[in-house]
Parts: C-alpha cells; sequence; structure tokens
C-alpha cells in the first residue's frame, strides 16, 4: 500500500489525476486502514470538482485517524469552501433574475431588514426577497458613499455605533445633507457586521475592491468616504470572509 500510494503521489505531483486516482484506488483495496492515499484521492477529487467523493474520503480518514490535524484542517478549508461558493451562487442568481423598480429604499426598509436579521445570517436559509433587499441596499448606499447621488431625509428606527453596530429599536438616526456621510458608513458597517450575505456582495458586485483601491492608492477621498471610514467597512467586510480575506491581500 505503501509503494501504490508513493506512485500515486508522484502521479499527483505531475498533476496526471487520472493515474493518481487509480494507485490511490489500488493502494486502498490493498489497506483500507491507510489514510494517506484516501487523503490524496480526497484532493484530487477536490482539483477535478468532485467534492461529494472528496467529502466522503475525508470523513473516511477521521474515523481512521480522528486526531490527524492536517485532514481536518483540510476537511474545514473544503466545506467553508463549498459553501462560500452555494452562497455566491445563490445571491448572483437572485439580484440577476430580478429588475428593482426605481426609488430610493434607504428608510423603513432598511431598518426593518437590519432589525430582522440574526447574528451571522444564513445565505442559504433566507427568502430570495430578503436577500434580494439586502444587497440593493448596499448598491444604494455604495452609491451614495461613492458620490453618484444623494441620500434622503429618512427617520431610521435603529442607533447603530460605528464600534460594534449595536441596534436600539427605541432610538432614530436620521440620515439627512449634513449628517448623512458618517450614517451611511455606520449603516454600512452595521449591515456587514450581521449580514453575511452584505459581505458576500460587498465583494461579488467589486465593492469591497474599490473601497481598498481608494485607501491603497492614496485616491482623493470622496465627500463621504475618508481613510477611517474605508478601514472601518473593510474590516467588517472581510469578518469571518475566506474569500473576502483573500481578496484585500492580493489588492494588498
Amino acid at each position: 500500500a505503501v509503494l501504490l500510494t508513493n506512485l500515486a503521489l508522484c502521479y499527483f505531483k505531475k498533476r496526471e489525476w487520472d493515474d493518481c486516482l487509480e494507485y490511490c484506488h489500488r493502494a486502498h483495496r490493498v489497506d483500507g486502514a491507510y489514510v494517506k492515499p484516501l487523503f490524496t484521492r480526497a484532493k484530487v477529487y477536490v482539483t477535478i470538482e468532485r467534492h461529494e467523493e472528496a467529502l466522503r474520503d475525508l470523513n473516511k480518514c477521521l474515523v481512521l485517524e480522528r486526531e490527524n490535524v492536517e485532514v481536518a484542517a483540510y476537511r474545514e478549508g473544503l466545506m467553508r469552501d463549498w459553501d462560500d461558493q452555494m452562497a455566491e451562487e445563490r445571491i448572483v442568481r437572485v439580484t440577476s433574475s430580478h429588475q428593482h423598480s426605481g426609488g430610493d429604499i434607504i428608510g423603513d426598509a432598511a431598518a426593518a431588514s437590519l432589525l430582522s436579521l440574526e447574528e451571522g445570517d444564513a445565505v442559504m436559509d433566507g427568502s430570495d426577497e430578503a436577500v434580494r433587499l439586502q444587497c440593493r441596499i448596499i448598491d444604494e448606499l455604495m452609491k451614495y458613499l461613492f458620490g453618484s447621488k444623494n441620500l434622503p431625509h429618512c427617520a431610521i428606527n435603529a442607533n447603530i455605533t460605528a464600534d460594534n453596530a449595536t441596534v436600539d429599536k427605541k432610538s432614530s438616526l436620521v440620515l439627512n445633507s449634513l449628517k448623512g456621510a458618517l450614517s451611511a458608513v455606520q449603516l454600512l458597517i452595521a449591515f456587514l457586521n450581521k449580514s453575511r450575505t452584505s459581505r458576500i456582495y460587498l465583494r461579488l458586485a467589486g465593492y469591497l475592491h474599490d473601497i481598498c483601491d481608494l485607501l491603497l492608492n492614496e485616491k482623493e477621498n470622496t465627500k463621504s468616504l475618508n481613510q477611517a471610514s474605508c478601514l472601518a467597512i473593510i474590516a467588517a467586510g472581510i469578518k469571518d470572509e475566506y474569500r473576502s480575506r483573500n481578496l484585500v491581500k492580493k489588492v494588498r
């Protein structure tokens, strides 16, 4: 089994997936308790996008060696990436299949959406309309923050602080022409902190890259986005988001 696994690893390094799989199969048939061919086969399955088979092999590895840190970490990364991919596909499908009507939605609709969110919302569990609304709110806020539109005067039934974006239903935040910029940043951060949908959409729509570009290339700030605001939005936007963190690293 060891010899067959070593041959499989040689083919793995050469990226000859079919031959690698063949020797992994043979090694596993010789010794079903040997983890290495199973783990190698799982990595090949991931490479050729056969994720269910990869997960099955990784689970077998952990049954055989429960304390195998390398396998456990690889499985966790696979599950995270798989979940990210499904969430992204849903957001793209929902936002591309519906053309919203005109008009502003920053106001009661934004407040209701924010207050209804559970901490770290699951993208796959919400309704299409809820996902679409959150994405559109991000669109509207970013248009305002980048100076392409004015934010209307509106009362929001929430008190949002820039530090932790806590929500107090009893108080009211007024967005107007004088205080709108700061309030819009606070509202955006609140959504990003509470909504995974918003964090993923910030990246998918290109806004996260735009904010990083604005910050790192020292372009002239917009009327609403200074350096501190950019840093706060980036910090909230990459919260618990592996792909978003990677994007920021690449931009840096």
